[in-house]
């Protein structure tokens, strides 16, 4: 596996001074990095008597499935289902977040870019990777599962 030095204002909203960060070029996981997600508790409004999903989550699904397609663009095929879902969170502030707060509206967006369905999602972890007040971001690593049952 080869790696290669990316600038770190690669993600969207960076206001950070540029600075190296390693990402892998092997196709055998899609690896995206996005601004982070909004809280659970923004994605659904109702309007009469319906649940939908807000302005605020179909952006930001939108925004998600840009960086998939250009992540099929540069590396061809993503990996095939079932999938390990992995996601680090980089909150601008070291405040407790809810870390279960940051999967939904990330895999809704992964998988409306793949054209696919989260039900194929075996394994998901989210995590926070640390404070990070120049570029708060969200990364997500999928993966094929080898050992799924």
């Amino acid at each position: 596996m080869t790696e290669r030095k990316v600038p770190y204002r690669a993600v969207e909203g960076s206001t950070g001074p540029t600075r190296p960060e390693v990402v892998s070029e092997a196709t055998s996981a899609l690896r995206i990095a996005v601004r982070m997600p909004p809280s659970t508790n923004n994605l659904y409004a109702t309007v009469r008597g319906r649940r939908v999903k807000t302005a605020e989550a179909r952006a930001y699904a939108e925004h998600v499935k840009q960086r998939v397609w250009l992540w099929k663009q540069l590396h061809g095929e993503p990996p095939k289902p079932p999938y390990r879902l992995t996601i680090t969170l980089y909150p601008p502030t070291a405040r407790r977040i809810d870390v279960s707060n940051g999967i939904k509206c990330l895999e809704d967006g992964l998988f409306a870019g793949l054209d696919g369905n989260d039900k194929t999602v075996n394994e998901v972890t989210c995590r926070i990777g640390g404070k990070d007040a120049l570029c708060p971001r969200a990364e997500a690593v999928l993966e094929h599962m080898e050992d799924a049952a």
